[in-house]
């Protein structure tokens, strides 16, 4: 039996895996070997691999009442209070996109979200760029890509000590993961928008919270799951924020250093 904590967003959960094929072991160190921790007193997820259909259709569904119960097709996760087990394909990819799911729903919960944007750190401060698929997260990560990138599709966000601070994931799109931890104080966000030229317009605060809440990972339909995420959403919504305009071109760097952004 191979056991393994993961540290994403200074969150701790440990796994125990029944088995550890060899092809797996590989794509599972090269994908989160940044973010191994030393063992938590948590309990472990109880990891079986299986290639049980486990829903008909397409997509995710979380029942958090008794229990929590996360199923897609090619997973099955239920906890209660002395165990959690977790069934699954024994395909990196579908381990991936269970512990997603897994780290929106603890953030949820918790102090912080997963949220759909890309994201750089400069001198210990964050800068994120958030929108839907096709807005330009990864292009705007391969411009900045000789920063500290944080991701280039999710970026935990956490609120501590009245602040909020932006984490690296080990969740990536297009681009190949970065194999960093990092931290850093959110400096500002952008909403980005594929355009000609670089430009900036100021944003309300209620529309940046309405485009915030859109691009929140969640797939909990619990009142009180989603009145903290709408709550957590306010406090970030007043952020220093603005809707981003860019051409795909290095040119950004450039407004960036002009805006005094970077050096």
């Amino acid at each position: 039996m191979r056991k393994i904590t993961l540290n994403i967003a200074e969150l701790k959960f440990s796994f125990s895996f029944d088995s550890f094929p060899s092809d797996f072991a590989e794509r599972f160190k090269e994908r989160y070997k940044p973010f191994f921790s030393s063992f938590s007193e948590g309990n472990f997820v109880k990891v079986c691999f299986s290639n049980d259909v486990f829903k008909l259709k397409d997509g995710v569904d979380m029942e958090e009442k008794n229990f929590l119960t996360i199923v897609r097709k090619d997973f099955l996760f239920k906890a209660d209070k002395k165990s959690k087990k977790l069934l699954i394909k024994p395909d990196i990819y579908s381990f991936d996109s269970f512990l997603r799911v897994y780290v929106s729903y603890l953030l949820n919960c918790g102090d912080g979200f997963l949220i759909h944007s890309s994201g750089f750190n400069y001198k210990d401060k964050a800068f994120i760029f958030i929108g839907k698929s096709g807005a330009g997260k990864t292009t705007v990560a391969k411009i900045f890509s000789k920063f500290n990138i944080l991701s280039d599709e999710l970026v935990a966000l956490r609120m501590l000590g009245g602040k909020f601070f932006a984490f690296s994931t080990p969740f990536w799109g297009e681009m190949k993961n970065e194999g960093k931890n990092l931290k850093s104080k959110l400096k500002k966000i952008f909403f980005i928008k594929k355009h000609t030229d670089n430009r900036e317009i100021g944003i309300r605060k209620k529309e940046a919270l309405l485009k915030i809440l859109r691009c929140v990972m969640n797939f909990s339909k619990e009142k009180e799951a989603l009145k903290k995420i709408a709550n957590k959403a306010v406090f970030l919504a007043e952020v220093d924020s603005s809707a981003l305009f860019f051409p795909k071109s290095e040119s950004l760097i450039d407004y960036f250093r002009v805006k005094s952004y970077i050096k």
